[in-house]
């Protein structure tokens, strides 16, 4: 069972997208494994932005459980893959646990887009948020395709 980890800034907007994705898209293909997000700014318990859950509720998704957790380094250190959306996500993750080095990969990296970076959708209009959501979906595709090809 892959252990796999999404972490952006607040974890409140791209990382609970990429997770959830992540965990519906593997369901579908059978895949066994276990995702969840986290965010470097540490934030507790905050729900998912409102524009996140509904972009991704049109997809099927639902992310209203959804609470916001920060960066545990001891959960970091169990994931195979760990997945963050700005280089700085992967800074400071390897600023405080050098270990980590291999498993940090910028999600973006995985389609042919110019940035590899998904830039942060808060506080932006609906169509930003529905094309950093598009953008995430299609990563985690190509992710899950790395691991169990879609049928």
């Amino acid at each position: 069972m892959k252990r796999v980890i999404f972490v952006c800034s607040g974890n409140i907007c791209r990382s609970p997208m990429a997770q959830y994705a992540w965990t519906a898209r593997a369901k579908e293909r059978g895949v066994p494994t276990m995702a969840i997000s986290m965010g470097t700014l540490n934030i507790p318990m905050e729900r998912a932005s409102g524009t996140s859950v509904e972009v991704m509720r049109e997809l099927g998704i639902d992310l209203s459980s959804h609470r916001s957790q920060g960066v545990a380094m001891g959960i970091l250190a169990r994931a195979d893959i760990i997945y963050v959306m700005e280089r700085k996500h992967e800074q400071k993750l390897l600023a405080d646990q050098p270990a980590l080095r291999g498993k940090v990969r910028l999600l973006g990296l995985l389609d042919d887009a110019a940035n590899p970076e998904i830039p942060d959708p808060i506080g932006k209009e609906r169509a930003f948020y529905l094309s950093v959501r598009d953008r995430i979906v299609a990563c985690v595709d190509l992710a899950l395709d790395q691991i169990a090809p879609a049928p």
